[in-house]
């Protein structure tokens, strides 16, 4: 596994360019099984969890290019309904093959969804959900067995028992192509589920109460082709804005959209950070100062975003005070980077309770670290800049999977590391 190796480096300064949304380009991408017509995706990241969505969808017979951040799906083809582990358990997101094979082809056997280790993370709702749209599901031999029990999904009234942004994302694609009304409660609010409500509405379905817990969908025969943008990166953004203030730094990320970031914007200014907001850009000033120690509560959409906790428990680090980071969605599953952090000279440590509470210190030491996850890695990434030696970061492959050329975006803002693979 490759490693970033990081040297001391100066405050973040400069423009940075946010690229399209991975958490919302790959519902995208499986939302385009559905239509027989061609669907242009733009704004798409080039991570690796991109290119193994586009595995699959090229391995159940869609043809797919991808050139620059363009992809180009045409799905009239698509026959193959079992998709192997091997495929599937690359990324979490997998798990909307199950909904997008319903909804197109009323069958799929679809391998388990991979993903970070991030604790208990069941699809419990999603096969809930589906069961309610008329679909019988089982488990056997590491597959997900999903069968229409008549030809196709029947609408229905879904309420989840707790929000989740991929479940949401799997009925409304499973329920584009039902037969009649399904009204899905306690929905996710997030802005990747807006995006995704958008795409297929573009094609042509007839989904109402967008950017709202109830959303409505009537079910049509058929969808047509059309062209989608991918909404910024809000973690992205979030990842630089807190090295920027980690650092000590000044920093404007551009097309962004500072509404996707309200909790995240907050904690920063309670950390002592200058934020300025305008159409399509964020700006974060410390004026050289160190940052003040800032509690938060990570949990679902608009709140503080869980994948920005980790980073987050870096700022805290080095900066002056105590602070108590929560994570009320994954509880204790998030937490492999403190103690990573605590061998480079952190004070902090993990309660029973899953908080982790943190005494700042004036800088990190350095060492040779190794990353679990792809949010937790960013943040030792961003620990090796605030560091007063050399810090080896192992586990390139976590960044590549949720982070466009992360580390070019660093060194444009003067932070010296260099990538090994």
């Amino acid at each position: 596994m490759g490693y970033f190796l990081i040297k001391p480096s100066p405050p973040l300064h400069g423009d940075v360019t946010i690229s399209g949304s991975k958490n919302a380009a790959l519902p995208l991408l499986f939302a385009s099984l559905l239509s027989t017509k061609p669907v242009t995706i733009t704004n798409v990241p080039r991570i690796s969890d991109v290119t193994s969505a586009i595995d699959i969808l090229r391995y159940v017979g869609a043809k797919v290019s991808f050139h620059g951040n363009t992809v180009s799906v045409n799905a009239r083809d698509v026959v193959a309904t079992t998709v192997p582990l091997e495929l599937t358990g690359k990324l979490r997101a997998s798990v909307l093959t199950m909904g997008a094979m319903l909804g197109r082809l009323g069958h799929a056997d679809v391998g388990l969804c991979g993903g970070c280790p991030l604790g208990d993370r069941p699809i419990d709702l999603h096969i809930e959900a589906l069961k309610e749209l008329g679909a019988n599901i089982s488990l056997a031999g590491g597959l997900v067995r999903c069968r229409c029990v008549k030809d196709r999904l029947i609408g229905s009234r879904v309420k989840f028992r707790r929000e989740t942004i991929t479940g949401t994302e799997n009925i409304l694609i499973a329920a584009v192509l039902s037969i009649g009304v399904t009204v899905i409660e306690n929905a996710s609010t997030a802005p990747e589920v807006t995006c995704l409500v958008r795409f297929l509405n573009n094609l042509g379905a007839r989904i109402h109460g967008e950017g709202t817990s109830v959303l409505t969908v009537e079910g049509v025969d058929q969808l047509a082709g059309g062209h989608h943008v991918v909404i910024p990166d809000r973690i992205e953004t979030g990842t630089l804005l807190i090295a920027a203030a980690a650092t000590r730094g000044r920093v404007r990320c551009l097309n962004c959209d500072p509404g996707h970031l309200s909790a995240e914007i907050d904690a920063l200014i309670r950390a002592g950070a200058s934020v300025r907001t305008g159409n399509g850009f964020i700006e974060l000033d410390t004026g050289g100062r160190r940052p003040q120690a800032a509690s938060i509560a990570a949990d679902d959409y608009p709140s503080f975003s869980t994948d920005l906790q980790a980073v987050f428990n870096v700022l805290n680090v080095v900066a002056e005070g105590e602070s108590i980071v929560t994570d009320l969605v994954y509880k204790t599953g998030r937490c492999l980077h403190v103690d990573e952090l605590v061998g480079m000279g952190a004070l902090m440590r993990v309660g029973e309770d899953g908080r982790v509470r943190t005494s700042g210190v004036d800088c990190l030491l350095g060492g040779s670290v190794r990353g679990y996850d792809i949010r937790g890695t960013a943040s030792l990434v961003v620990a090796g800049l605030v560091s007063k030696y050399v810090t080896t970061v192992v586990g390139t492959t976590h960044i590549d999977r949720g982070y466009e050329k992360l580390e070019t975006k660093l060194i444009s803002l003067g932070a010296n590391i260099e990538r090994f693979n």
